[in-house]
């Protein structure tokens, strides 16, 4: 996982329980990787920083953090304008509206939430050419689940569609599944979608995994995790 060397003295309470979580949680994930046969580091940490501040995202920068995720645009947008001294790798991974799609395409590295051609098209048409490519994960579901996502038997076909714009980077596909008390079905659920989505040559990133659920996606293969709570603690209750 891409984890930056820790380069600035953190001095408060607060600021030494964020680092406290991240390194408790880079712990558990090493633990995690030699319990399921994973090598080490096989599994990237995006740490989910919507709803938080930008000194929170500073401190869990300089505890090791590079990516981090947003899911709300002008929240998103607003944070960044007060990180630019920062080389952070910035992903949105919420729902994304095509009136939104030349801010996320020129505002953000990866975009994880592509489920419609139109979505697809408009990052590729908005995207500035003196930006590199723009790294792209489909988001799916499978057949009985209700929610957002590429039905996993159209996958094939939709990436190939995706596949022929310019400016953009198939890199792979994210995940939600539904919500599992039973580890080994958390675990099944995202094998099967991982196994389903491996005949796609090209597609090497498979974003599955939260706080909730971060050990069962390791041990089913994701390599690639989405965690809020567990480096910035609960979040702010809304007022």
């Amino acid at each position: 996982m891409p984890i930056k060397e820790k380069n600035c003295k953190i001095n408060t309470k607060k600021d030494n329980l964020i680092q406290n979580k991240i390194d408790y949680l880079l712990g558990s994930i090493n633990s995690l990787e030699k319990k399921h046969n994973r090598g080490k580091n096989a599994v990237r940490i995006v740490a989910v920083s919507k709803t938080r501040g930008a000194e929170e995202i500073k401190e869990a920068y300089r505890s090791g953090v590079s990516d981090f995720g947003e899911n709300y645009m002008q929240e998103a947008l607003e944070k960044q304008s007060h990180l630019t001294e920062l080389d952070i790798t910035w992903h949105f991974i919420g729902k994304l509206q095509s009136n939104k799609a030349s801010l996320a395409a020129n505002n953000f590295d990866w975009i994880h939430s592509v489920d419609r051609w139109k979505i697809g098209k408009a990052l590729s048409l908005s995207r500035s050419p003196e930006l590199p490519p723009l790294n792209i994960l489909i988001q799916v579901k499978r057949p009985e689940e209700a929610k957002s996502g590429v039905e996993l038997s159209s996958l094939p076909d939709f990436w190939k569609d995706l596949s022929q714009l310019p400016r953009l980077k198939l890199r792979g596909i994210m995940y939600f599944p539904p919500i599992f008390d039973n580890f080994a079905e958390r675990v099944n659920a995202f094998r099967d979608v991982l196994e389903k989505s491996k005949p796609i040559k090209d597609a090497n990133i498979y974003s599955m995994g939260t706080s909730s659920d971060y050990e069962a996606a390791i041990a089913a293969g994701s390599n690639m995790l989405r965690l809020g709570t567990k480096i910035f603690g609960s979040r702010p209750s809304k007022t």
